[in-house]
């Protein structure tokens, strides 16, 4: 059986651009030999700094905000680190503005519209990693209909082997999220239930049904983040 070893992170997107952490982060890749790494609030600097390091890696997926302003600092994106053959990649937006303009309102005083993508790749081996980083808990009803976007992007790709990873901004008692875990029946979610952002599980790793899980957990890290990082060490097959 092929292994594989999986990493999930927010890095949380700031303006402190401390290389400090960037080496850290590309030493936990490194050090692990983690081979697909889903990486949500990734920035242009950040990016640029990790990819010097990063040399035997690829970088996939586009800006939410595109090119144009990809230097600034909201316009991150949601990129699938690999060291395996690239065979197809593809950025999708998700639905990110309100359906009423009482939630529009809403959003603006809080300051939560915010264009969210999810970056696709497919690689060597008939597999489909896909990675996102859904809206904010404070948008439930923004929240269901990019769930039910995800569950059309893993339809459309359930030909491959697909691993999902992300920061989902959902609790694990959330409704809308038990209900997006039980119609997915292709995948079982990593079964990591130590909190990964303050008290809250809500960052995820699914994989397919049949493949083995020898190691899961988290890696602590917010000394570099206000996320932990998870990861899986797995076996197709």
């Amino acid at each position: 059986m092929n292994e594989l070893k999986i990493l999930s992170f927010n890095i949380k997107n700031d303006n402190n651009l401390d290389i400090e952490k960037i080496n850290i982060l590309a030493k936990i890749i490194i050090d692990n030999n983690f081979d697909l790494i889903g990486i949500q609030e990734l920035t242009y600097k950040y990016q640029k700094k990790l990819t010097n390091i990063l040399k035997d890696y690829n970088f996939i997926g586009k800006y939410r905000l595109g090119n144009i302003l990809k230097s600034t600092r909201f316009n991150e994106n949601n990129n699938i680190i690999t060291n395996k053959r690239i065979k197809y990649k593809k950025t999708i937006h998700l639905p990110w503005l309100f359906m009423s303009f009482k939630d529009f309102i809403k959003g603006l005083k809080n300051n939560i519209i915010i264009p969210r993508i999810t970056t696709i790749a497919i690689l060597d081996d008939n597999i489909c990693m896909i990675n996102t980083h859904l809206s904010s808990s404070r948008t439930p009803s923004i929240q269901i209909r990019q769930l039910k976007k995800l569950k059309k992007i893993i339809n459309k790709y359930s030909k491959y082997k697909i691993i999902l990873t992300g920061d989902f901004n959902m609790k694990m008692d959330n409704p809308n999220f038990k209900n997006f875990v039980n119609t997915i029946p292709m995948l079982k979610r990593i079964n990591i239930n130590q909190s990964t952002w303050r008290s809250s599980i809500i960052d995820h790793i699914f994989i397919p049904k049949n493949w083995y899980i020898t190691d899961s957990g988290i890696i602590d890290t917010k000394n570099i983040s206000d996320h932990n990082a998870i990861y899986a060490n797995i076996k197709q097959n």
